[in-house]
């Protein structure tokens, strides 16, 4: 496996769906278009426990909970079909990549509570995965993961990039991980 960070493949970089944990009621809504994530509703009860809590348990609540977010001027009609579609479309897009261009970085810049790595990461066991985000949510991403996605071998952890895009140049931050990784696995 190449240790260097190849700048020149950038462009197969996914800019992946990290708002998939907090929308992800559309799969508990019985959507006959769910999406196949199914890592994301365990951070996203652990992220809003009360919120999870009332949904399953407060009569009537889930039935409330999706006229609100489908409501014409309140809310935003389609969301659920939307995400769905999305993460659907990326997951396809990053399966295919791995398996039939031979990709073997995947790069999630802004990942939020993305949970690519973790799913593709053990069928896909020889390609890096990197995730990029703002120190804190890296860290609190890291203590969820920790807690919720055990053993590690069934779910490889990426290589976490803490970083402030807005402070600092994505290259920077990729050639600097290249590097560290490439000096601790020598």
């Amino acid at each position: 496996m190449d240790d260097q960070w190849d700048t020149h493949k950038l462009e197969h970089a996914a800019i992946q769906d990290t708002q998939q944990p907090s929308i992800c009621s559309c799969r508990d809504m019985g959507h006959p278009n769910a999406n196949a994530d199914h890592l994301a509703p365990l951070l996203r009860d652990k992220l809003m426990p009360l919120r999870m809590w009332w949904l399953k348990h407060a009569p009537g609540a889930m039935s409330q909970f999706r006229k609100g977010l489908e409501h014409k001027k309140l809310g935003a009609p389609g969301v659920c079909n939307f995400v769905d579609a999305r993460t659907k479309w990326f997951d396809h897009i990053v399966e295919d990549s791995l398996t039939n261009q031979g990709i073997k970085q995947v790069v999630c810049v802004a990942a939020g509570f993305d949970t690519r790595a973790y799913r593709f990461g053990a069928k896909h066991p020889n390609v890096r995965f990197f995730e990029v985000d703002l120190p804190h949510a890296s860290d609190k991403k890291k203590q969820l993961v920790q807690q919720l996605l055990q053993p590690e071998t069934a779910y490889p952890r990426p290589t976490y990039l803490p970083a402030d895009l807005s402070k600092v140049n994505i290259d920077q931050v990729l050639l600097q991980a290249a590097h560290l990784t490439s000096s601790t696995n020598r």
